[in-house]
């Protein structure tokens, strides 16, 4: 991340016009708070939102700056402008594959499973090169609708969970295997040790609580730490 940000800086100092590198200084905030990250919810969706409009300002015709804002308006919990953010984005770019995988994630969280898995399920037929992300998202909404098992089908095609491993502890403990459940907790701590139940409820941004609610009985379930 820093090595990131730092180049990302420099191509700013070496081409102030450049869309991309004040793109990716956004990028580097939201995924702070997507890791659930113990940062300041606020700043960082301040920052976020400075380096994204100032993209939009350069390239206001890039699909995946539109979806950038998106997520930013999501974890805002501004829903209609995060929603307009994505579809503007597919306007220009039916076929970004990307930011048909991010929306599913998106829709998810509003409580949309249907549209978000039919979403997820398009971008992954448009791309047969798909990373592992791509199953991420459908699998939550596999999760939220009670799916659990399609849910642990798609976690399992996934080859490097990383952050990941907080749905598969959820969705194992939804099952019963709660040894499993126990060893993906534990997986997900190596890599977030700061992880925590309540920092992660209070900021994602589920509209329907009782679907939030779902996945951290889930996430107790496991063991993860309050």
């Amino acid at each position: 991340m820093r090595l990131a940000k730092e180049m990302f800086l420099a191509a700013i100092d070496a081409d102030p016009g450049y869309a991309r590198g004040y793109l990716g200084l956004a990028w580097l905030e939201l995924r702070k708070l997507k890791w659930n990250e113990c940062v300041d919810m606020e700043a960082t969706l301040a920052s976020a939102f400075a380096w994204a409009s100032k993209a939009l300002e350069l390239s206001p015709y890039d699909a995946d700056v539109h979806w950038a804002l998106g997520v930013v308006h999501l974890w805002k919990r501004e829903t209609e402008r995060a929603i307009g953010c994505y579809e503007r984005g597919r306007e220009l770019a039916p076929n970004n594959c990307d930011l048909l995988a991010e929306y599913c994630d998106a829709l998810g969280y509003l409580g949309l499973l249907e549209d978000a898995i039919r979403i997820g399920e398009l971008a992954l037929r448009l791309n047969p090169s798909r990373p592992d992300w791509y199953f991420w998202n459908i699998a939550a909404s596999k999760y939220l609708s009670g799916h659990y098992g399609e849910a642990l089908a798609l976690l399992e095609k996934m080859t490097d969970l990383g952050s990941a491993y907080r749905l598969l502890a959820a969705t194992y403990s939804q099952l019963g295997r709660v040894e499993d459940a126990r060893r993906a907790a534990g997986e997900l701590l190596k890599l977030n040790p700061e992880f925590s139940i309540e920092r992660y409820s209070s900021r994602a941004p589920y509209r329907d609580k009782a679907l939030l609610e779902r996945y951290v009985e889930g996430l107790r379930l496991a063991g993860l730490p309050e």
